[in-house]
């Protein structure tokens, strides 16, 4: 794969020109985080016949590392909620939107406020711990990441991002402190799972990067489809041409949605969307 994109995934086949983006947990990988023989023999067949297919998910390249063993899509995939674009094969980023350095602020702030949050701060690069809860340690066994400490003025690198994990029933309380502070609107937002809020650069969504992906793969909107199944996965249901909720999405993942499927993560469902695809039923609207 070279970085000159718009010229490398153009053929003959049916799905010429069209760009599928799957979001990972619960959507694409079962829930012991496997992608299922279904969903890859289906994704070989919609790449064999020209589809640009990839992953838009909130997870770091460092998090991705075990799902790419699985398999690696044709295109660079979109990362950190909508904070980069990165080339598996060249093993570097194509493009990245950094956190302002004053999201510090917050994070003491959340500290200070919170004490059972645990924190997780997301280089570009790397992923280290400034506090550790019990959700932090399912967190890294479940990306298999190492156990690295640091406060946010130790890290050098640039920040991507911040992963506070709080009980389920916390995480309205973490919200609302969070969205009443007085750099809020220096910042995006989002709620990841039950447990997860993250602080976002301003403008990093998850459907503002399919359409920068799209863009670099010289793909128009029209012909973007997008799958997913949370809260964070809603701004790029809603950008893309076509916008398809798993059946284990929330309700407003569901409501964002062109297409709900009626098979969730554990059956196969990027498989049945594929399936469908191809026999023409709700392809993109034009």
């Amino acid at each position: 794969m070279t970085e000159n994109y718009k010229e490398n995934f153009f053929g003959m086949g049916k799905f010429d020109g069209i760009l599928l983006v799957t979001d990972l947990d619960a959507t694409l990988l079962t829930d012991d985080k496997r992608i299922s023989e279904e969903n890859r023999r289906a994704i070989d067949r919609f790449v064999a016949e020209g589809g640009s297919f990839t992953y838009v998910t909130g997870r770091s390249p460092v998090g991705t590392r075990s799902i790419l063993e699985q398999y690696t899509p044709n295109v660079p995939i979109g990362c950190l909620n909508g904070g980069g674009i990165y080339d598996p094969a060249l093993q570097k980023y194509v493009w990245s939107l950094p956190l302002e350095p004053e999201a510090e602020e917050l994070v003491d702030f959340v500290i200070e406020r919170f004490p059972d949050v645990g924190v997780a701060l997301n280089g570009f690069e790397e992923i280290w711990i400034q506090r550790n809860n019990p959700l932090t340690d399912v967190y890294r066994r479940l990306e298999s990441l190492p156990y690295v400490e640091k406060t946010y003025g130790e890290v050098a690198d640039q920040m991507a991002k911040v992963l506070l994990i709080i009980e389920e029933e916390r995480l309205p309380l973490l919200k609302q402190a969070l969205l009443e502070h007085p750099k809020a609107d220096r910042f995006d937002f989002v709620q990841s799972t039950a447990v997860y809020y993250e602080i976002l650069p301003k403008g990093a969504t998850k459907g503002n990067l399919v359409l920068r992906l799209a863009e670099l793969l010289g793909i128009s909107r029209d012909r973007t489809v997008a799958v997913g199944d949370n809260c964070n996965d809603v701004s790029m249901l809603r950008e893309a041409a076509l916008g398809v909720a798993v059946a284990n999405a929330t309700p407003e993942a569901k409501a964002a949605a062109d297409l709900i499927l009626t098979a969730t993560n554990e059956e196969n469902a990027v498989a049945q969307l594929i399936g469908l695809l191809e026999s023409g039923a709700y392809f993109p609207k034009t």
